[in-house]
């Protein structure tokens, strides 16, 4: 978490073996978190998989709140930008559950255009 906030792990109510009552849950997550910035700003229940998603390599949701830091701005975050974090996890929570259930990391392989099967060649006969 940027600067001093800290991050409070939560399981789901329903039990690690459990699947979860609604199975749309099931894809952000397994547990949820309350981010805190600070001893006012928190924001609770942010799923796993919300928390977690990165674009360019970089945490969305962390990397929106450490530029928004009291030291850089000199000021806490506005009732507008704090609203904007709730905002920002409920349009990646769409994302996540537009997503393909599963997306292969690597393209299937292509299908051989011809069978694997050992053919003689027989040359052309000549032709005078």
């Amino acid at each position: 978490m940027p600067g001093k906030g800290k991050i409070k792990m939560r399981t789901r109510a329903c039990g690690a073996d459990e699947e979860p009552p609604n199975p749309l849950l099931g894809l952000l997550g397994k547990s949820t978190q309350d981010i805190c910035l600070n001893d006012t700003a928190y924001w609770r229940n942010v799923p796993e998989k919300v928390w977690d998603f990165t674009i360019g390599g970089y945490q969305v949701m962390k990397k929106w709140l450490s530029y928004r830091e009291h030291d850089l701005l000199g000021r806490p975050l506005t009732p507008d930008q704090a609203r904007e974090v709730t905002h920002m996890a409920r349009r990646l929570a769409a994302l996540l559950l537009l997503a393909p259930p599963s997306t292969p990391t690597t393209p299937p392989p292509k299908q051989a255009r011809f069978p694997s099967h050992n053919y003689e060649l027989k040359a052309a006969p000549q032709i005078r």
